[in-house]
Order: structure tokens, then sequence, then C-alpha cells
């Protein structure tokens, strides 16, 4: 089940940099990548956005790439999300 993940992930990636041209974002705090957005978006779920920016703060200040993400153990993200609520489950779903 991982591989089918993995490759729905890297659908959805590569749409997002054809349709945002691979150009961060600027948002409230800085600049996104796209991949940053989809992250965010996830980790967002039923969270106010102070702690959404918290614990994507914390995630990519440990994982800046995708591959480096994909190959994070589940405990070790829900540990860098845990801002967010409901953090086990979205550390399974990144």
């Amino acid at each position: 089940m991982k591989t089918k993940l993995s490759a729905a992930a890297a659908t959805i990636l590569k749409r997002l940099g054809r349709h945002l041209s691979g150009r961060p974002h600027l948002g409230q705090h800085g600049e996104y990548t796209p991949f940053q957005v989809l992250i965010s978006t996830i980790i967002s779920q039923r969270t106010r956005d102070a702690s959404t920016e918290i614990a994507s703060a914390r995630l990519f200040a440990e994982y800046k790439t995708p591959k480096a993400l994909a190959e994070a153990k589940v405990p070790e993200i829900a540990g860098l999300i845990r801002a967010s609520g409901f953090y086990n489950q979205k550390a399974k779903r990144i």
C-alpha cells in the first residue's frame, strides 16, 4: 500500500508543480513551495491557523524536501506536528 500512496503523492506534487509553475508562494510568514503548501494543507485540517503555522514550521525545519519527509518515520512526524491536533492521523497521511 505504501507504493500506491507514494505514486498518488507523486502525481499530486507533479500536478501542483505544473499548476503553480514550481514558484514559491508568498504566505503570511514567507514563501512556500507547492510541496509545503500540500503538506501544510493536511496539517491544517480541523486546526487553527496559528497551530498550523507552528506545526508546519517544525516539520519543514527538520524535513526540507519531499524525499526526506518520505523517508521519515510516522512517530517522528507526529512529534513534530503535535501542535496541530489529530497529529497521529495526520502523520500517517503525510
